[in-house]
């Protein structure tokens, strides 16, 4: 199963034809959970000299990803956020900003694990009548029946549904979400139509503008993955805030994953690994994708990832 090639590359965001290809993005036998027979066509990476946005060409088609991502089972990414080092980063930022919103919707909650942190922790010691109302948006049937069960309403499975109703909110999250979202212009403007005046909306994803996503580039684990089709600049922040009629509050790197001095060592040595393989020419390719293949055997997702590094950007918007 392959990404269809287009004859050209218009940036997904802004339909500027001002792009750069950055280079060829690893062929790749993975989606999510699923696993293909043979490799995926990555395509390249690109990089908008127009709205500042690097993004992947040719890949899935919109409808194509939501239904991959509906059939994902409900383990695949479920009790991770609560284990990460961001979560801190993003519970410190919400006392800052958002110390008492009355309506939250994280969108593509998943299995709700952020929401029920949030619950039980960065708004835990409000006074009951401040208690949040808590609201997913989930195209995975399964997790969001497990979110559901879990005491998180599920408002629909795309951000389109949410449109629909006449909720307002004052809260709206986008974790690991932005990536996977090619039209990032027109994800901000169905969030910022169902936020109120003054609320904010709370953006972590990669960092395409991170040291060790500009050092790696195409050759990057996370741009790597074919599930990630779009990754945030600084320039493409400025951007969306313009274009969507809210406010850049913050743009700051952060840090992901936590790891050992050691484990940080043999991630290093993997990476270099997992560089040199894919300079080899790409006439013994099949045999290069085995060699990856059992490489990430040994470390899971990413065999080139250096997880403690600041690859992450956490990103607060606020409604005008």
């Amino acid at each position: 199963m392959s990404p269809k090639l287009g004859l050209e590359p218009l940036c997904p965001a802004c339909s500027g034809v001002n792009s750069q290809s950055i280079g060829k993005i690893p062929d790749n036998y993975h989606f999510c959970a699923q696993r293909f027979d043979v490799a995926t066509n990555s395509g390249h990476l690109w990089e908008c000299l127009e709205c500042g946005l690097w993004y992947r060409y040719p890949c899935f088609p919109p409808k194509q990803l939501i239904d991959m991502y509906s059939q994902q089972p409900e383990s695949v990414w479920s009790g991770e956020k609560g284990a990460r080092l961001d979560i801190l980063e993003i519970d410190a930022c919400l006392k800052t900003y958002a110390p008492s919103p009355r309506l939250i919707c994280d969108i593509g909650c998943f299995t709700g694990d952020l929401l029920i942190y949030l619950r039980d922790h960065t708004y835990h010691d409000n006074d009951n009548i401040c208690k949040p109302q808590l609201f997913g948006v989930e195209p995975s049937e399964a997790a969001a029946k497990y979110a559901h069960g879990r005491g998180i309403e599920i408002a629909g499975a795309t951000v389109l549904d949410l449109r629909r109703s006449d909720r307002r909110f004052d809260l709206v999250l986008l974790v690991d979400v932005f990536e996977h979202t090619q039209d990032t212009k027109e994800l901000f403007r169905n969030c910022s139509s169902v936020m109120t005046s003054g609320g904010y909306l709370v953006v972590v994803t990669g960092a395409a503008d991170s040291g060790f996503n500009r050092f790696w580039k195409h050759n990057s684990y996370y741009i790597a993955m074919p599930e990630h089709v779009a990754f945030l600049t600084q320039k493409h922040a400025d951007w969306l805030a313009q274009d969507s009629t809210m406010i850049l509050k913050e743009f700051r790197l952060i840090r992901r994953n936590h790891m050992t001095d050691s484990a940080k060592l043999k991630s290093l040595l993997r990476s270099l690994i997992f560089l040199a393989l894919y300079s080899l020419p790409d006439g013994i390719q099949t045999n290069r994708m085995r060699i990856i293949e059992r490489l990430r055997k040994l470390r899971g997702r990413g065999v080139e990832n250096w997880r403690n590094q600041e690859d992450h950007v956490l990103t607060v918007f606020q409604v005008v």
